[in-house]
C-alpha cells in the first residue's frame, strides 16, 4: 500500500510540474511514462551496429480538441528531446477503452487504454547514419484522477 502512495505523490508532482510549464487550457489528460528502451541501428557493418539502450521517460500533458491532441512534453531528465516541449497529434481511432493517436509524420504512435491506465508511445527516428526506435510505457490518467489524487 506504502509503493502505491509513494507512487500517487510522485505521479502528482510530476504532473503539476508538467501542468505549470503548459499552456493556460487545463491539460485533459496526462502520458507519464515510466520506462523506455531506444533500440539503435548504426548503417555500419560491425558487432556494436545495433545497440539497445536505456531511454528518457517523457511526460505529456495533453489538450483535445476533436480530433486534434495538443500535448506540452518534458523529459525526466530535463533535456528537450527531438520535438522540443510541444506534440501535436491527430486522432486515428477512439474506440474506448482504446484511443489511438499519431504526429503528422507517422514517426510518433500512441496507444492508450483508458481502462487499464495504460500507455504505450513508439517513437521512429530516421538519421544519415542510423535509425532508431524509442518504446516508452507508462500511466494514463485523466484531470478527474489528478484532482482526486490532490484530495
Amino acid at each position: 500500500m506504502r509503493s502505491k502512495t509513494v507512487l500517487a505523490s510522485s505521479v502528482l508532482a510530476t504532473l503539476l510540474a508538467v501542468t505549470a510549464a503548459a499552456s493556460a487550457a487545463e491539460p485533459d489528460f496526462y502520458l507519464m511514462m515510466q520506462k523506455c528502451k531506444i533500440t539503435v541501428g548504426h548503417l555500419v557493418l560491425s558487432d556494436e551496429s545495433l545497440k539497445v539502450i536505456d531511454g528518457d521517460p517523457p511526460t505529456f500533458a495533453c489538450v483535445r480538441q476533436s480530433a486534434s491532441v495538443s500535448c506540452a512534453l518534458s523529459l525526466e531528465s530535463g533535456a528537450q528531446g527531438h520535438k522540443g516541449n510541444r506534440g501535436q497529434y491527430e486522432v486515428l481511432a477512439d474506440s474506448p477503452p482504446i484511443l489511438l493517436l499519431s504526429d503528422e509524420t507517422g514517426g510518433e504512435f500512441i496507444s492508450i487504454n483508458t481502462t487499464q491506465r495504460a500507455a504505450v508511445i513508439i517513437t521512429r527516428i530516421l538519421a544519415l547514419e542510423s535509425a532508431s526506435s524509442k518504446v516508452c510505457h507508462g500511466l494514463y490518467a485523466t484531470s478527474f484522477d489528478l484532482k482526486a489524487l490532490e484530495e
